[in-house]
């Protein structure tokens, strides 16, 4: 084994441990949870930008000009999306204020 990544270890523990007692000592026990959804959401998102041109060009046989726009379609509507959820979310708390009697379902 490489005595760099061994002694990467060894320091990631020697440093990681005392961190991790703090933390299941003074913060609630949710938040762990949470930090760890959060983290595997931001490496599947990451991770799927990563992958996704040389996935089109690999093994979709996609030219790159293709694949980049698909990439940036991607990540245009990962951004743009939850703004059209709450504008959709808005219009129906203004249907629902201004008609109370009709059913606003958006």
């Amino acid at each position: 084994m490489n005595l760099v990544f061994l002694i990467g270890i060894v320091i990631t523990l020697a440093t990681g441990i005392p961190v991790y007692n703090q933390l299941r000592k003074t913060h609630p026990r949710g938040l762990l949870i949470l930090f760890f959804a959060e983290m595997w959401e931001r490496f599947s998102y990451y991770g799927m930008r990563g992958l996704l041109v040389f996935y089109l060009t690999q093994h979709l046989l996609f030219d790159q000009k293709t694949a980049s726009s698909q990439y940036g379609s991607y990540t245009s509507l990962v951004y743009l999306l939850p703004l059209l959820g709450a504008f959709w979310r808005i219009a129906g708390w203004v249907c629902a204020k201004l008609w109370p009697s009709v059913p606003c379902y958006w």
